[in-house]
């Protein structure tokens, strides 16, 4: 096949036109740098798996998708410099006490479990370095340090990938669209990609199985706890169907709110277009919509009711610029494949991933905030994701309005970079538009 002459904002990477692209297995135990899993990198003196745990230290010390890891990692260049690197030398290059001690305590934190578990469950740990980390999500800003991947994870760089994401409380004709739409795209080859939630994603997820595709679940929780519980035997079908579940939360790890904005990001990440199918105007969907805008990726929506307050998310999209969505054939226009056909069902995921299906959320408990750098509150949250663009403009703003040409003036930056800016943070819900198209905090 050939690839499509059109290239979107940002790069979409390329992918195979009209026919089935070759996958090749990989050979039996190469699971190429997965940590204790008896791949090649652990029988060449275990070189692969000592950057493995270094990547899931530098996860314990930094968090998920903050700003501080996407900093530290532009300073240090690779987790095993940081911590193979002496603490005087550490200080001596300014990291402060605090950081020090994360990183000291990360360190000395015992990693066994996890690489035991994932070793008995087949779960791949993917990092950064490994070939199988897909290049999307690679160039993301602060992609995940470590991702738990089960399932079928090839092939991702050269399939076209359309994230279908919307509230938890869809109505009939957001739930009739929604499954319309991923089993099109699922008969075409296309690669689906939602987040395993109730309402929008359940009918993602299920109408590509029942379509005979493959379908990612981006998880905010542990891999081996299906949240909600009611999607157990959801889960399952991905697995045993050739689709993946994968998370960049440690086995075990319970869902908590402030993880949900965390994980849009990978959603959107993986992804080379994002569709809004329904969702209210602070809906959770126009943040990973909000992620793909930010990354120069495609924004797709599904127009409703002017006076369904499920359509206001798709349709304030559309209004700002978003590409209106019918059908399928909408989505494949925009990367001129409306004959595309390229990925066919992966193989059946191994016996031991089916247990990761089983494990349900615990019952609520007083916990213990965690300490940082896991912020709590979701606005916490979206800061803590943002940008240099983004913070510079957000930081600009206060509480009096200001016009996009005082912006412009204030930071510096351009004009298409700044209109851009405001648009992505408006989508965030993190900063508030006036009479005049003034915008303040």
């Amino acid at each position: 096949g050939t690839c499509p002459d059109k290239r979107k904002a940002g790069g979409a990477a390329e992918w195979t036109r009209g026919g089935r692209s070759e996958v090749k297995a990989r050979p039996e135990g190469e699971w190429s740098r997965a940590a204790g899993m008896g791949g090649r990198e652990k029988k060449e003196g275990g070189r692969g798996e000592m950057a493995v745990t270094d990547w899931m230290r530098f996860q314990l010390a930094y968090g998920f998708g903050s700003v501080m890891a996407a900093k530290a990692l532009e300073k240090w260049h690779s987790p095993t410099l940081l911590f193979h690197t002496e603490d005087w030398r550490l200080r001596q290059h300014g990291m402060k006490e605090d950081e020090l001690r994360r990183v000291q305590k990360a360190k000395d934190a015992d990693l066994g479990k996890i690489l035991a578990f994932c070793e008995r469950n087949r779960v791949r740990i993917l990092t950064p370095d490994d070939d199988l980390y897909p290049m999307r999500l690679r160039n993301i800003y602060s992609p995940p340090a470590v991702l738990y991947a089960a399932g079928n994870w090839i092939d991702l760089d050269d399939i076209l990938c359309i994230a279908v994401v919307g509230t938890r409380r869809c109505t009939e004709y957001g739930s009739r669209t929604a499954r319309q739409i991923s089993a099109d795209l699922a008969a075409r080859g296309v690669v689906t990609v939602s987040g395993l939630a109730a309402g929008i994603d359940s009918c993602c997820h299920d109408a590509t199985v029942e379509a005979g595709g493959r379908t990612i679940a981006v998880q905010g929780c542990g891999i081996d706890v299906t949240y909600p519980a009611a999607n157990r035997e959801l889960k399952k079908k991905i697995l045993q169907s050739g689709g993946a579940v994968i998370t960049e939360f440690p086995p075990g790890m319970e869902p908590q709110a402030y993880h949900f904005p965390i994980r849009n990001r990978i959603i959107a990440g993986l992804s080379h277009g994002t569709l809004v199918v329904e969702g209210e105007r602070r809906s959770g969907s126009l943040i990973t919509a909000g992620c793909a805008l930010t990354e120069g990726r495609d924004v797709f929506a599904v127009p409703g009711n002017v006076d369904a307050n499920m359509s206001d998310a798709p349709n304030w999209l559309i209004r700002e610029g978003a590409t209106m969505v019918r059908d399928a054939g909408d989505i494949l226009e925009e990367y001129n494949l409306r004959d595309y056909d390229a990925a066919h069902p992966g193989g059946e995921a191994e016996a031991e991933q089916l247990s990761l299906c089983e494990k349900q959320p615990g019952k609520p408990k007083k916990k213990a905030a965690p300490a940082k750098p896991y912020p709590q509150r979701n606005d916490d949250v979206m800061v803590e994701m943002l940008n240099q663009n983004q913070r510079t403009v957000l930081n600009t703003l206060n509480s009096e309005p200001m016009t996009a040409d005082e912006v412009v003036t204030a930071t510096g930056l351009s004009v298409p970079e700044v209109l851009s800016v405001l648009t992505q943070l408006e989508i965030f819900g993190i900063i508030k538009i006036h009479a005049g198209h003034r915008f303040s905090r």
